[in-house]
């Protein structure tokens, strides 16, 4: 990835010199999401998804201190990818680069796969909202050991609408019919 430039800050490639930094200053939900999603805390949630991630960009401020930081990893699927997104509030201040990067850079995260995906804290609002803008879609709802019975939503991206028919209903005719096959049952 190019780095680039803008009036509001930067966007770069992120580093592990960024995790630290980043930890201390994250959002209170983005803490309780990981807390009750893995019980664990900021700095080993950002430093397990970038080890993992086959693309992974941070968004700076105008004096390079890292404001979020996102990526994509690899599933058990190697059509399907696990998108993540970690942020301070000063995400706030950069609210314009945040809509225009990440909507470039989730792009970019569909290359290769057919579908992303994660879960998603139910009380934090503010992502659920950007991510439907993004065109994820809630498929499902659970909990997990460490969330108290609160519910976690399963957020997805589908490469397009056959895809999203194959992955949500093992429906094999549509996908057959798209390629030009006769199918009947």
């Amino acid at each position: 990835m190019i780095e680039k430039s803008y009036s509001l800050g930067s966007v770069s490639a992120a580093r592990p010199e960024d995790i630290p930094i980043l930890a201390r200053e994250m959002r209170e939900i983005d803490v309780i999401e990981i807390r009750k999603f893995a019980g664990i805390g900021p700095e080993e949630a950002l430093s397990f998804s970038l080890r993992g991630a086959k693309l992974a960009y941070c968004l700076r401020d105008r004096n390079g201190a890292p404001v979020s930081i996102m990526g994509v990893g690899w599933l058990a699927n190697p059509r399907a990818g696990m998108a993540w997104f970690l942020s301070s509030d000063a995400i706030d201040k950069i609210g314009l680069l945040f809509l225009q990067e990440t909507r470039a850079s989730i792009d970019t995260f569909m290359q290769g796969h057919d579908v992303i995906s994660n879960y998603v804290y139910s009380r934090n609002e503010k992502t659920l909202k950007w991510l439907r803008w993004l065109g994820f879609e809630k498929l499902s709802e659970t909990d997990t050991p460490h969330s108290d019975g609160e519910l976690f939503y399963e957020m997805a991206r589908f490469k397009d609408a056959t895809i999203r028919d194959l992955y949500l209903n093992r429906d094999w005719s549509g996908y057959l019919k798209a390629c030009g096959f006769s199918y009947e049952r």
